[in-house]
């Protein structure tokens, strides 16, 4: 007979297998998140650079320098 013990070990078994096995794609994802931050920031600066505007989809914005 299996008892509720029984599952609950089996489940945490279970989740401690999946969590392992995807531990590499979980730092990918990390990883491509942050590279796409950096990225996309670059791209910014570099449009209020050499245009004065940037756009994010289909808005436009004018970049204006604080200090």
């Amino acid at each position: 007979m299996i008892t509720p013990g029984d599952e609950l070990k089996r489940f945490g078994a279970w989740v401690r297998k999946v969590w392992a096995g995807s531990m590499g794609v979980v730092i990918a994802l990390v990883l491509g998140l942050l590279l796409g931050v950096v990225y996309k920031q670059g791209d910014i600066v570099e449009d209020c650079r050499y245009a004065g505007s940037f756009r994010v989809h289909s808005q436009a914005f004018t970049c204006v320098r604080k200090i």
